[in-house]
């Protein structure tokens, strides 16, 4: 049955290049609505091809499913409180270099305020879209050249980096004005990839890098103690080492890193209320598909999208096309895309997505390598209990994924 249901999925996905869903459209009904302003198109390109995992081609009626549980509640609203419906303009570029061009223009003509979706061969769609003033969000980077977060029109929705990006503006806000960085491997390059983030908040940040055969933990105890705070970036294992290390050498520096590295166990184990972590500052991984928080991704789904496999591909385009709500919701009247680009760049803060997440969090944009970065990954400001790992009910996390 599941292997039937994944061709009839490919087969749909592959059936014609472009599409236009509204809430009229196929597919589950959308209740009726009256919308008081233009409607809004907004573009969706993905990889759909032989060679792509199933979850990949779902991208597509994963936004149109969004569109149309967005509609249902009155659509995207701008600051003049006029309501407009949302339509998908869907593109397979089929991860060839020509159709992946070719969607960017299919875009262009039909005036979408924004763009998003996943595309390898990005450096061909985000320069089309950029000479005509559209944005494009990327919550799946899929590219391998620098024009994803680079180009003036493309913004990020989150990357790996930017746990510890956001960590160490969090620190550096909190007054903290020398922030060592203790790392193993990969992990060594957070150091540079953070200075300009320290230092455009008054701190700076020193690298004491170890060894990832026969570590010395004990050294970079010594090393690490003299800052104002410590951030690891190892694993939870080696987090453990440096933290005994530095617990029998009797140091006192506080010590904090992202959420999957600091754990329960590893507060507990480290003393609890006289652990080094304790009542530090930390950030959180956006938390899986099944967590509460994503109750209304759920629902949107299962109303409009039953078959979709609910995954951070398919999560990661409702995101989008709520994120692209909250932007519109700062637009005076026209939500064009002149407008919404301009918009998206005077950003900084939006409100965490999701129905049931923490209150007073934000989407931010931490300074530095990607500065057009609307950070869902990063959750700041986060502070690590005896009990609990974070002052944050609601939602669980996912371990940080790799560096590499």
């Amino acid at each position: 049955m599941r292997r039937k249901w994944l061709a009839a999925v490919a087969a749909a996905a592959l059936m014609g290049t472009v599409g236009v869903v509204t809430a009229g459209g196929s597919g589950a009904s959308t209740p009726k609505a009256s919308f008081t302003g233009s409607p809004i198109n907004i573009g969706l390109t993905y990889v759909c091809n032989a060679a792509q995992p199933p979850s990949v081609c779902e991208m597509a009626p994963s936004a149109q499913a969004a569109a149309k549980y967005f509609n249902s509640t009155g659509g995207a609203k701008t600051a003049d409180g006029k309501s407009h419906e949302l339509s998908v303009v869907v593109c397979n570029n089929e991860n060839d270099r020509t159709k992946t061009a070719d969607c960017g223009r299919q875009f262009v003509d039909a005036k979408v305020t924004f763009a998003t979706g996943g595309a390898v061969n990005a450096d061909e769609i985000v320069p089309v879209l950029g000479a005509a003033g559209i944005a494009y969000f990327n919550p799946t980077p899929l590219g391998t050249g620098t024009v994803e977060g680079g180009a003036d029109n493309s913004f990020l929705l989150g990357s790996t980096l930017s746990l510890f990006q956001g960590l160490v503006q969090q620190l550096a806000k909190a007054g903290n004005k020398e922030i060592a960085i203790v790392a193993q491997g990969a992990g060594t390059a957070i150091a540079g990839l953070t200075k300009k983030i320290a230092a455009d908040n008054g701190a700076q940040t020193t690298l004491v890098e170890v060894a990832q055969t026969n570590p010395n933990w004990a050294q970079a105890a010594e090393q690490a103690s003299s800052a104002d705070v410590i951030m690891t970036v190892a694993d939870k294992y080696g987090t453990k080492a440096f933290l005994d290390a530095a617990v029998a050498a009797g140091k006192k520096t506080p010590v904090t890193s992202v959420i999957g590295i600091v754990g329960d166990a590893l507060v507990q184990s480290t003393g609890g209320k006289d652990s080094p972590l304790f009542g530090q500052i930390s950030t959180g991984y956006f938390p899986p598909v099944p967590d509460k928080a994503w109750a209304d991704y759920r629902a949107a789904m299962k109303k409009y999208s039953p078959k979709t496999l609910q995954e951070p591909s398919s999560q990661s385009m409702f995101m989008s096309v709520q994120l692209g709500n909250e932007v519109i919701k700062t637009i005076a009247s026209d939500p064009s895309a002149a407008n919404f680009l301009t918009a998206a760049n005077a950003m900084t803060d939006i409100p965490t997505l999701g129905g049931k997440l923490p209150s007073g969090l934000s989407f931010q944009k931490p300074v530095g390598l990607y500065p057009r970065q609307f950070n869902n990954t990063f959750w700041g400001d986060l502070k690590i209990s005896a009990t609990q790992v974070v002052n944050a009910k609601g939602a669980s996390f996912l371990p940080v994924p790799a560096l590499s």
